[in-house]
């Protein structure tokens, strides 16, 4: 094997890592209450998107989004992570 295609054999399997880096991560965004309107476009196929505003449902999925919809209003959803993030 020649520099050359030494050359092509690495190059393919850097590819070969960030497709394998990419696909295997999770990206999670939030939005609870209904001060918020917009919804920035998915960065990648594993993205999800919680929220407890039914009303987003179309602006997620438009942009995207896994939709994940979360029954509970958003006093219970604000003790939850003060409960959790200590």
């Amino acid at each position: 094997m020649n520099a050359k295609q030494s050359m092509k054999v690495v190059q393919s399997l850097w590819i070969y890592i960030l497709y394998v880096l990419i696909m295997d991560f999770i990206i999670i965004s939030c939005i609870f209450g209904k001060a918020f309107n917009y919804v920035h476009e998915s960065p990648g196929v594993n993205s999800y998107f919680f929220t407890n505003n039914i009303i987003l449902k179309n602006e997620i999925e438009t942009n995207e989004w896994n939709y994940v919809f979360v029954n509970m209003p958003f006093s219970e959803v604000k003790k939850m992570y003060h409960k959790n993030i200590k």
